[in-house]
């Protein structure tokens, strides 16, 4: 009764692990189904905030080739005729090996689309581009020079002027090794970035703007909604103006190399929620142009892949293989927490063998069933002679295995056939002479 309580106490600690384990699961697949636990306007999120309708719906395009990217951009291989998509980035500063590599693969005659992601606070303009430092450089150089800026002076102040600089310059060549030369992209492609505060209606929230269509591109829309504050100035007169926020650049477009580079303030027009409520089937045709692939990158919103061990089991598909070891593993712990024949309670030393021995068994019926699984039946009685002959040598009574009625016994047990034997009787028999022979000497 015990130990079927215990099973049953077993059973259901399993049931309510495996539904434990079960909703999990369902939560997870639920997450990862909506793509809310992906960066904003992330390729591979589906709600309002993501691009995957975008991504799909180029991918339902015959003879246009779409994938993502989730490895660095410099390990992409050279080649032309595609278009890259960069959806919400931001404008912050970058490493200058990232901007090399684009625009290595845009001028072998690739389309660049870099598109930023909405701002609404100056604030958080000014840290994005690095203002604030720019205006404090600035401020410190047309201080009056008779006004001496507050400092604070360091404690250890025995470093000679020429010594700090010098340790200066050392930390900001270390910081280039480890991070790279930061670069902006604003000074490379012949730009600047420009914010106007949004105004907010009678509710508090942002109004939305409206880009023109300044350009005489066939297909694009006259008028699109716009939904932040950055926008573009100073532009070099390489770029091409298509859209104008009032009176400020919000699409911008020019040759670079082979191929092209589009900039776009807002990511809005690329959303699934403009997918639904906003669809612009012409300026999306543009935005991929006469290319025959695209790529969605994802690594500049912080998703990466990075090689290990499930990386390559999923790309050799060994799912089945961790499947049955993870089985094995289970099963190797189940046998050793039940054993299918019931421990005993109590155990108690053999004074003579000094082995440890279980009530219900003895060395006798330890050493029968040995003797069944090591010796076959019909030749019990042969092993059994040949033993008792060597025993006999070891002692030195030859005469007794030389007895003529023994061997003729043991001659007529070898000729019987293996069915036929009557290895019981015969035994009798040996048993009989020897005590008849015993008598006698």
């Amino acid at each position: 009764m015990r130990n079927t309580g215990n099973k049953a106490v077993l059973l259901g600690i399993i049931i309510v692990a495996g539904l434990f384990l079960a909703a999990m699961y369902e939560l997870l697949l639920l997450r990862y189904e909506t793509g809310n636990t992906y960066p904003v306007y992330s390729s591979m999120r589906t709600d309002p905030l993501g691009t995957r309708a975008l991504h799909d719906a180029y991918a339902a395009i015959p003879g246009l080739r779409v994938s993502r990217n989730l490895l660095p951009i410099n390990s992409l291989e050279d080649s032309a005729s595609t278009a890259i998509i960069m959806a919400g980035a931001l404008p912050t500063k970058d490493p200058e090996d990232l901007l090399e590599s684009l625009e290595r693969m845009v001028s072998s005659g690739n389309r660049l689309l870099i598109t930023f992601a909405p701002l609404y606070s100056e604030y958080r303009f000014d840290r994005y581009t690095g203002k604030d430092d720019e205006e404090e450089e600035a401020a410190s150089d047309d201080a009056p020079a008779d006004e001496e800026p507050f400092t604070i002076t360091p404690v250890d102040d025995t470093f000679p002027e020429e010594e700090e600089s010098a340790r200066e310059r050392e930390l900001r060549e270390q910081e280039e090794r480890l991070l790279g030369r930061i670069g902006s992209i604003q000074d490379r492609w012949g730009f600047r970035y420009l914010f106007e505060r949004i105004p907010r209606d009678d509710d508090g929230d942002y109004e939305v703007w409206e880009a023109a269509l300044v350009s005489e591109v066939p297909g694009l829309p006259e008028v699109m909604s716009w939904h932040t504050g950055l926008g573009f100035d100073e532009l070099d007169e390489a770029w091409t103006t298509l859209y104008l926020r009032e009176d400020t650049p919000v699409v911008v477009e020019r040759a670079w190399g082979d191929g092209t580079i589009v900039l776009a303030s807002d990511t809005f027009f690329v959303s699934n929620e403009a997918m639904r409520s906003e669809r612009h089937t012409g300026l999306l045709a543009w935005l991929v142009g006469p290319q025959d692939a695209v790529i969605f990158d994802e690594t500049h919103l912080g998703i990466g892949e990075s090689p290990g061990v499930m990386t390559l089991a999923r790309r050799y598909r060994l799912h089945g293989v961790i499947a049955a070891l993870a089985m094995v593993t289970l099963l190797f712990v189940w046998r050793n927490m039940l054993t299918l024949v019931p421990r005993q309670a109590t155990s108690q030393r053999d004074p003579f063998a000094g082995r440890r021995v279980y009530p219900g068994q003895t060395l006798a019926a330890g050493f029968l069933n040995l003797l069944r699984r090591s010796v076959p039946l019909p030749r019990l009685l042969e092993i059994c002679h040949e033993e008792w002959v060597k025993s006999e040598k070891a002692f030195g009574t030859r005469h007794r295995n030389e007895d003529e009625d023994i061997q003729r016994v043991m001659e007529l047990n070898r000729a019987a056939s293996p069915k036929h034997r009557d290895s019981a009787g015969d035994y009798r028999r040996i048993s009989a002479i020897l005590a008849k022979k015993k008598g006698t000497l």
